[in-house]
């Protein structure tokens, strides 16, 4: 009998500490999704009223956010939801519950649960005013990336200090991780067109890719060569609109 009620009491404490949680679809999201979080809790006191209170990163929840709490007591349960969400919204949401019943309180422990909101911020790819090098950026907001990877138009991933390539460390402030590449020089056509910049992160595997494009700037001899030819046209149509003039006018002196 003794081990029969032990084995109950461990069932029942597995099934209120699964119970007890906030829980979501997923532990990673990128920006601009709607998320919600749900606090599961088991019942104790019977006929007990409860009190539901939300945290992120331990700070209760401002009057903003609690206006997006729906409490469903009858079913043991609190939802929290964030629509648009962006990387601030990351972090570490937690519920309490109280029930009171009579002169007796009890507390019941829920277990936390940490969100990873992340987004593609910006991309740029800008040669110089001589068009002999160029200077790509991308940047991701969420915490702080693991990596960030870099691959030419011809699809060999950068090294840096090779082929002219130089990647400058990747900075990370206020959520937003950037990483430049510096071209040294653009004497190729291979190092221009659609380059790849992949942000990895390991906490909750996640990659996300942007592709700027480094467009070639017409060569001096092919404007030249139009700027000739436009001159060409210009004069054939001045000797023409000549020789007709000098036409009317040896027709009118004839007269």
């Amino acid at each position: 009998m003794n081990n029969l009620r032990i084995v109950l009491l461990l069932a029942f404490f597995i099934y209120t500490q699964a119970a007890n949680t906030v829980s979501s679809i997923s532990p990673t999201y990128l920006e601009g999704s709607t998320i919600t979080l749900t606090c599961s809790f088991t019942k104790v006191l019977p006929s007990a009223t409860y009190t539901i209170t939300w945290s992120k990163n331990s700070d209760a929840f401002t009057d903003a956010m609690k206006k997006s709490v729906i409490d469903d007591v009858s079913n043991s349960r609190s939802t929290f939801s964030m629509a648009r969400a962006m990387a601030g919204d990351a972090g570490t949401y937690g519920c309490s519950v109280v029930e009171v019943s009579g002169s007796t309180t009890n507390n019941i422990l829920i277990t936390a649960k940490t969100i990873y909101v992340r987004g593609i911020k910006s991309s740029s790819a800008n040669a110089d005013d001589s068009h002999s090098t160029a200077t790509l950026s991308c940047a991701f907001a969420g915490d702080q990336i693991s990596s960030i990877t870099w691959v030419s138009p011809d699809g060999a991933t950068i090294t840096s200090g090779q082929n002219s390539f130089t990647v400058e460390a990747t900075t990370y402030s206020n959520s937003v991780s950037t990483s430049v590449l510096k071209v040294g020089t653009l004497d190729k056509a291979s190092k221009y067109g659609t380059y790849k910049c992949t942000a990895s992160w390991t906490s909750n595997s996640m990659t996300l890719t942007q592709m700027p494009h480094l467009y070639q700037k017409e060569s001096t001899t092919s404007f030249m060569r139009v700027q000739h030819l436009i001159i060409a046209l210009l004069v054939i149509a001045l000797v023409v609109v000549l020789a007709i003039l000098g036409f009317v006018l040896y027709k009118a002196y004839k007269k």
